[in-house]
């Protein structure tokens, strides 16, 4: 009877030396995969900001640069027909009519909206650029409870 329980105290005791090391193979590979988790989850979260804000910058740059190539032309056109109509013409030149009060207004406008847009997402550019990454720090240690009884 006592070679029963050896066979079996053996045969446990492998069993539990088997548990344990399964235990800690999946323990590793749990740390492993929580791993991987925050890296991927620190990329994600990396990569989301930023082209939002450089997509909004460089449709605001090129709109700007549109708006000015545009009336640069419009601007030539008009002085290059200006030139052409003084020339062949006997009559004074007649000045360029004033923009409205509504034209001017919505001009300056526009050109307030757009100057604060460019200054706000550049700061912000900025920002994210020279933010220094500050590590996070340890919670402080709980004040423990000691109870009187």
């Amino acid at each position: 009877m006592s070679d029963g329980n050896g066979a079996n105290g053996d045969l446990r005791e492998r069993l539990e030396r088997r548990a344990t090391e399964v235990r800690s193979q999946l323990a590793d590979r749990l740390d492993v995969l929580e791993e991987r988790r925050r890296r991927l989850a620190g990329l994600a979260r990396s990569a989301a900001r930023p082209p939002t804000s450089v997509l909004l910058f460089a449709v605001l740059g090129a709109s700007a640069a549109a708006l000015i190539v545009v009336q640069l032309q419009r601007r030539r056109h008009a002085q290059r027909q200006r030139a052409i109509a003084a020339l062949f013409s006997r009559d004074p030149p007649r000045p360029a009519e004033p923009d409205g009060v509504l034209t001017h207004g919505l001009k300056r406008g526009a050109a307030s909206v757009l100057a604060l847009a460019v200054q706000r997402l550049g700061a912000r550019a900025l920002d994210e650029v020279l933010r220094e990454r500050v590590p996070p720090r340890p919670l402080p240690p709980r004040p423990r409870v000691v109870e009187h009884g």
